[in-house]
Protein backbone atom coordinates (compact mmCIF):
# COMPACT_ATOMS: atom_id res chain seq x y z
CA UNK A 1 0.00 0.00 0.00
CA UNK A 2 0.86 3.45 -0.06
CA UNK A 3 3.83 3.88 2.52
CA UNK A 4 3.40 8.04 2.51
CA UNK A 5 2.60 11.05 0.83
CA UNK A 6 6.17 12.22 0.66
CA UNK A 7 7.46 9.21 -1.30
CA UNK A 8 3.90 9.87 -3.63
CA UNK A 9 5.10 13.17 -4.25
CA UNK A 10 8.49 12.86 -4.80
CA UNK A 11 7.57 9.91 -7.22
CA UNK A 12 5.13 12.70 -9.34
CA UNK A 13 7.74 15.37 -9.05
CA UNK A 14 10.25 13.23 -10.62
CA UNK A 15 7.94 11.28 -13.31
CA UNK A 16 4.89 13.11 -13.92
CA UNK A 17 7.21 15.03 -16.76
CA UNK A 18 8.34 11.72 -18.06
CA UNK A 19 5.24 10.32 -18.73
CA UNK A 20 3.62 13.41 -19.73
CA UNK A 21 6.73 13.62 -22.45
CA UNK A 22 6.09 9.99 -23.49
CA UNK A 23 2.08 10.34 -23.45
CA UNK A 24 2.96 13.77 -26.32
CA UNK A 25 4.70 11.69 -28.41
CA UNK A 26 1.98 9.60 -28.53
CA UNK A 27 -0.49 12.10 -28.85
CA UNK A 28 0.82 15.09 -30.12
CA UNK A 29 -1.29 16.98 -28.08
CA UNK A 30 0.29 18.95 -24.58
CA UNK A 31 -3.04 19.03 -23.04
CA UNK A 32 -3.69 15.57 -23.86
CA UNK A 33 -0.16 14.04 -22.56
CA UNK A 34 -1.03 16.04 -19.37
CA UNK A 35 -4.38 14.43 -18.58
CA UNK A 36 -2.55 10.87 -19.24
CA UNK A 37 0.18 11.58 -17.18
CA UNK A 38 -2.13 12.31 -14.21
CA UNK A 39 -4.52 9.62 -15.19
CA UNK A 40 -1.19 7.51 -14.34
CA UNK A 41 -0.65 9.01 -11.05
CA UNK A 42 -4.42 8.52 -10.65
CA UNK A 43 -4.42 4.90 -11.06
CA UNK A 44 -1.65 4.49 -8.75
CA UNK A 45 -3.46 6.24 -6.00
CA UNK A 46 -6.51 4.15 -6.89
CA UNK A 47 -4.93 0.69 -6.99
CA UNK A 48 -2.76 1.41 -4.14
CA UNK A 49 0.35 0.38 -5.54
CA UNK A 50 3.37 -0.31 -2.88
CA UNK A 51 5.83 2.92 -3.79
CA UNK A 52 8.24 2.64 -1.27
CA UNK A 53 11.72 3.53 -2.43
CA UNK A 54 10.32 4.47 -6.10
CA UNK A 55 10.61 0.51 -6.65
CA UNK A 56 11.45 0.02 -10.39
CA UNK A 57 8.49 -2.15 -10.47
CA UNK A 58 6.40 1.50 -10.03
CA UNK A 59 8.28 3.23 -12.56
CA UNK A 60 7.46 0.37 -15.22
CA UNK A 61 4.01 0.40 -13.50
CA UNK A 62 3.57 3.85 -14.48
CA UNK A 63 5.56 3.95 -17.70
CA UNK A 64 3.15 0.74 -19.20
CA UNK A 65 -0.03 2.53 -17.51
CA UNK A 66 0.77 5.53 -19.28
CA UNK A 67 1.18 3.79 -22.63
CA UNK A 68 -1.91 1.97 -22.23
CA UNK A 69 -3.86 5.50 -21.45
CA UNK A 70 -2.44 6.73 -24.33
CA UNK A 71 -3.41 4.05 -26.79
CA UNK A 72 -6.51 4.28 -25.69
CA UNK A 73 -6.94 7.92 -26.10
CA UNK A 74 -5.22 7.55 -29.80
CA UNK A 75 -7.93 4.67 -30.69
CA UNK A 76 -11.12 5.85 -28.82
CA UNK A 77 -10.90 9.92 -28.65
CA UNK A 78 -9.51 9.59 -32.64
CA UNK A 79 -6.45 11.96 -31.61
CA UNK A 80 -3.30 12.11 -34.36
CA UNK A 81 -0.62 10.66 -33.90
CA UNK A 82 2.87 11.80 -34.50
CA UNK A 83 4.17 10.39 -38.15
CA UNK A 84 6.72 8.47 -36.43
CA UNK A 85 4.18 5.30 -35.56
CA UNK A 86 3.66 4.81 -38.68
CA UNK A 87 6.54 5.57 -40.71
CA UNK A 88 5.85 3.15 -43.68
CA UNK A 89 2.66 4.82 -44.85
CA UNK A 90 2.65 8.06 -46.66
CA UNK A 91 3.65 11.18 -44.81
CA UNK A 92 1.92 14.39 -44.54
CA UNK A 93 2.91 17.21 -47.63
CA UNK A 94 2.03 20.45 -48.79
CA UNK A 95 -0.90 19.54 -49.93
CA UNK A 96 -3.86 19.04 -47.91
CA UNK A 97 -5.89 16.60 -49.48
CA UNK A 98 -1.89 14.25 -49.36
CA UNK A 99 -2.15 14.99 -45.55
CA UNK A 100 -5.75 14.54 -45.09
CA UNK A 101 -5.21 11.12 -46.68
CA UNK A 102 -2.33 10.10 -44.90
CA UNK A 103 -4.10 10.86 -41.08
CA UNK A 104 -7.15 9.06 -42.12
CA UNK A 105 -4.49 6.03 -43.17
CA UNK A 106 -3.20 6.58 -39.91
CA UNK A 107 -6.32 6.39 -37.97
CA UNK A 108 -7.11 2.88 -39.88
CA UNK A 109 -4.33 0.78 -39.38
CA UNK A 110 -4.46 2.36 -35.48
CA UNK A 111 -7.91 0.74 -36.01
CA UNK A 112 -6.17 -3.03 -37.50
CA UNK A 113 -3.50 -3.65 -35.08
CA UNK A 114 -4.22 -5.16 -31.65
CA UNK A 115 -3.83 -3.29 -28.29
CA UNK A 116 -0.72 -5.38 -27.59
CA UNK A 117 0.82 -4.59 -31.36
CA UNK A 118 -0.03 -1.17 -31.11
CA UNK A 119 1.88 -0.83 -27.72
CA UNK A 120 5.03 -2.50 -28.96
CA UNK A 121 5.39 -0.25 -32.13
CA UNK A 122 4.46 2.47 -29.76
CA UNK A 123 7.54 1.63 -27.54
CA UNK A 124 9.92 0.57 -30.30
CA UNK A 125 9.37 3.50 -32.50
CA UNK A 126 8.03 6.38 -31.07
CA UNK A 127 9.75 5.80 -27.37
CA UNK A 128 13.01 4.04 -29.00
CA UNK A 129 13.02 1.17 -27.22
CA UNK A 130 15.37 -1.57 -28.60
CA UNK A 131 13.08 -5.05 -28.73
CA UNK A 132 15.43 -6.19 -25.75
CA UNK A 133 13.65 -3.44 -24.07
CA UNK A 134 10.53 -3.40 -24.71
CA UNK A 135 10.38 -7.28 -24.02
CA UNK A 136 11.44 -6.30 -20.69
CA UNK A 137 9.13 -3.44 -19.93
CA UNK A 138 6.42 -5.60 -21.25
CA UNK A 139 7.43 -8.71 -19.10
CA UNK A 140 7.34 -11.11 -22.56
CA UNK A 141 10.32 -12.90 -24.77
CA UNK A 142 12.15 -10.77 -27.19
CA UNK A 143 10.53 -13.42 -29.99
CA UNK A 144 7.19 -12.15 -28.82
CA UNK A 145 8.36 -8.46 -29.41
CA UNK A 146 9.98 -9.27 -32.34
CA UNK A 147 6.72 -11.54 -33.53
CA UNK A 148 3.93 -8.39 -32.56
CA UNK A 149 6.20 -5.95 -34.71
CA UNK A 150 6.64 -8.29 -37.54
CA UNK A 151 2.45 -8.88 -37.50
CA UNK A 152 1.79 -5.19 -37.09
CA UNK A 153 3.94 -4.55 -39.92
CA UNK A 154 2.34 -6.97 -41.97
CA UNK A 155 -0.80 -5.36 -41.27
CA UNK A 156 0.50 -2.54 -42.22
CA UNK A 157 1.48 -3.13 -45.42
CA UNK A 158 -1.43 -5.51 -46.38
CA UNK A 159 -3.98 -2.38 -45.80
CA UNK A 160 -1.72 -0.28 -48.20
CA UNK A 161 -2.05 -3.27 -50.68
CA UNK A 162 -5.74 -3.08 -50.49
CA UNK A 163 -5.34 0.71 -50.70
CA UNK A 164 -3.49 0.51 -53.78
CA UNK A 165 -6.32 -2.48 -55.53
CA UNK A 166 -8.65 -0.12 -54.56
CA UNK A 167 -7.09 2.94 -56.32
Amino acid sequence: MLEGEDELETLYRRYFPLLEAKAHRILADPVEAQDVAQQAFMHLLRHGADITGGSPGVIRWLYRTATHLSIDRLRHLKVRGPRELFSDLPCPSSDPQRTIEARQAWDEIARRLSARELEVLVLTRIDRLTQAQAAELLGVSERTVRRRVERARDKIKNAQECDDDDG
